[in-house]
């Protein structure tokens, strides 16, 4: 009954939360049509990418950027509402919760990310507290420009 149990889970998961599985270095591996569809991207153009595509360009050879990702190499789950960048620019704001899963050794080896859409959750409160409204214009997302691995 567990291993029922347990793929009735992962289906109710896979289809209410965005989720997108990472090797331990942010190479994207698979996402759900759920993510795919939010994000604007099909697998193929996914795989084999790393998650820095997803982030602004600004962010991406930060020091927090880096800290984020060595925090997941050791094995620390990593929470918290993300902006995260689609495919044609558009801001994407995401309550997420990055897990490692690790092998039989207890050795991290993979990051899969479930991810809830809260964009309008999030620019109704930028409206709110008088901060910058809207969401601004378009943000270079292409992968020629991740430089962390």
């Amino acid at each position: 009954m567990l291993y029922r149990e347990s793929i009735s889970i992962l289906a109710a998961l896979r289809h209410g939360q965005s989720i997108i599985e990472y090797e331990i270095d942010g190479t994207i591996v698979d996402a759900n049509e759920k993510f795919l569809s939010l994000m604007g991207y099909r697998i193929a153009e996914l795989i084999g990418k790393h998650h820095c595509i997803f982030v602004e360009t600004l962010s991406r050879d930060s020091r927090t950027y880096r800290a984020f990702w060595d925090k997941l190499k050791c094995g620390e789950p990593q929470k918290g509402r993300f902006k995260r960048i689609a495919s044609n620019g558009r801001e994407i704001w995401f309550d997420a919760s990055y897990n490692v899963i690790t092998d039989a050794q207890g050795r991290p080896f993979k990051v899969v990310t479930l991810a809830s859409d809260i964009a309008i959750t999030t620019i109704s409160c930028r409206h709110a507290d008088g901060s910058k409204s809207g969401i601004s214009g378009r943000v270079s997302a292409g992968p020629a420009a991740c430089r962390y691995a």
